[in-house]
């Protein structure tokens, strides 16, 4: 059977270095809360800093959602 590899794609703007964009190919079976986490650390956040997702409604409009728990990533 063939692993599921999904790309995560992180985007930080900052004042001093601009945008960044970092892409990281994970296993779905170990992406979770503390490995995102992991991965905003090594790009210069904070553990306590926030991570979002995109999610588009019914009418294909996209917001900015909060990942806050494990079962929400």
């Amino acid at each position: 059977m063939e692993d599921d590899i999904w790309t995560l794609n992180l985007f930080r703007d900052g004042v001093v270095n601009g945008l960044m964009h970092v892409q990281k190919k994970m296993d779905i079976d170990i992406i979770c809360y503390f490995n995102l986490v992991g991965l905003i650390v090594d790009i210069g956040y904070s553990e306590c800093d926030f991570i979002y997702y995109s999610k588009k409604d019914g009418r294909g409009v996209a917001s900015m959602v909060a990942i806050e728990s494990d079962w929400q990533v």
